[in-house]
């Protein structure tokens, strides 16, 4: 691989990366507010603690690519975290 190429492939990488941060934040700021405790089944996430799963997870990943280390992947949802713009902030 050359560089030029090297360069090319990480410009397209962190476009496509780009546009899945946006749509995850959208589907986030989407979800009413009253339904946070939603879920199908009660074996199931509710949907506010799997809206803070995906964008942490999204936030642990891009971290872990710009330094190597994995001390934040997996955190706790904090107690003050109570819809989708808490998610997002």
């Amino acid at each position: 691989m050359n560089p030029e190429f090297a360069a090319g492939l990480r410009s397209f990488l962190l476009q496509a990366c780009n546009g899945e941060v946006t749509a995850t934040e959208r589907v986030v700021l989407a979800m009413p507010d009253g339904q946070m405790e939603h879920s199908p089944d009660s074996k199931s996430t509710p949907a506010l603690k799997l809206a803070y799963h995906i964008v942490s997870s999204e936030i642990a990943f891009f971290e872990f690519c710009a330094t190597g280390a994995m001390d934040k992947f997996m955190a706790p949802m904090p107690d003050d975290i109570k819809s989708g713009s808490d998610v997002i902030a």
